[in-house]
């Protein structure tokens, strides 16, 4: 009962409170890109959660390996990196195997698998010493924080259009990036954690 308490206590943590995409930063471009045309936000979304999930816990498990686990930065880059691709390679091909499936959906996996949210969680877990239940709230909390994100830059964004308040100049792009900065540092109050320049 306590590994299901863990594992929802930093699901829930990870997508309210530190929001990886708002306070980290990781997956914040392609956020910003699903807001404008969120038709297949739930699909990526999955898909995050899947390769999150079981990144962090085929890395957590990988951590536990000593050679691993005393190795640099730079080797666990490596490490990590091989097992998303082959996760990768392994899903698209179990996919189009098993289910007559077309190219767009391919290109959406390898946009979620390919996303610098997935990469960023087994370091999260690992600089943070996560348990097993602990990697998979992470993971699940990754997903949910990407819809988060992308459902409020998605109002934003329809706001920036029809408001007639906002100068030319800072209509669309610019009034995107104000309105993600000012979204990042909200949740990184709620976080509490500070703000380093």
């Amino acid at each position: 009962m306590s590994a299901i308490f863990d594992m929802i206590n930093m699901a829930l943590y990870t997508c309210l409170i530190r929001n990886v995409i708002f306070t980290g930063g990781f997956g914040a471009t392609e956020s910003v890109r699903m807001a404008a045309k969120p038709k297949y936000l739930f699909h990526t979304s999955g898909f995050i959660v899947y390769f999150s999930v079981l990144v962090a816990l085929i890395c957590r498990t990988l951590d536990l390996i000593p050679p691993v686990r005393n190795s640099s930065v730079a080797v666990h880059a490596i490490v990590y990196t091989l097992v998303l691709v082959s996760l990768y390679i392994t899903t698209c091909v179990a996919i189009k195997t098993f289910f007559n499936t077309d190219e767009k959906l391919i290109k959406r996996i390898g946009v979620a698998a390919l996303n610098t949210l997935v990469m960023s969680v087994p370091f999260i877990n690992r600089l943070s010493s996560s348990s097993v239940p602990d990697s998979l709230g992470l993971g699940i909390g990754a997903g949910l924080a990407y819809i988060i994100a992308v459902s409020l830059i998605n109002v934003g964004l329809r706001y920036i259009s029809r408001s007639r308040t906002i100068p030319e100049v800072f209509k669309g792009v610019p009034a995107v990036l104000i309105y993600v900065a000012l979204l990042s540092m909200a949740f990184t109050g709620i976080s509490g954690k500070p703000l380093s320049l």
